[in-house]
């Protein structure tokens, strides 16, 4: 089971603004990990949640090399790339020669979100009144496009 934070990084954004708004836990654990400096610089980009997944999504956001988030129950959970903390397990998300199968057995790494440095140009498309909502489209950025 995810934790609370977990939970947060893996959702879509109309979810990540629903979270923030209705569950307490998901908004204590986020301010938590942002401190409360960047958790209200987060609130004041997103609206209070109610911009930023509103009306109709037709624009697609697809994050830039390592703006995905990667979920492996096979290797512990969710990744996210912290330099300083994951370094020396990122050989772990080694692929096979042919750039397609985990190199590590039962790893399963797959996409499940995208990172929260994004927030600002999600807020920005929102407030430019020229699109409805946006969606994210997580992608596996260790292996080629084409896959």
């Amino acid at each position: 089971m995810l934790s609370p934070l977990d939970r947060f990084r893996v959702a879509d954004w109309s979810d990540q603004a629903r979270m923030l708004e209705d569950e307490p836990d998901v908004a204590q654990a986020v301010q938590e990990w942002l401190g409360p400096d960047a958790f209200n610089e987060l609130r004041a980009l997103d609206g209070g949640g109610r911009h930023l997944s509103a009306g109709k999504s037709n624009l697609i956001v697809v994050p830039g090399v390592m703006g995905s988030i990667l979920h492996s129950e096979g290797l512990g959970g969710v990744w996210w790339v912290d330099m300083l903390r994951a370094r020396d397990q990122l050989n772990k998300l080694g692929l096979e020669p042919d750039g397609l199968t985990d190199a590590e057995p039962g790893a399963a790494v797959e996409a499940c979100g995208i990172d929260i440095t994004y927030v600002p140009l999600r807020a920005a498309i929102a407030h430019s009144g020229d699109f409805g909502g946006t969606r994210q489209f997580p992608y596996d950025w260790r292996k080629p496009l084409a896959a």
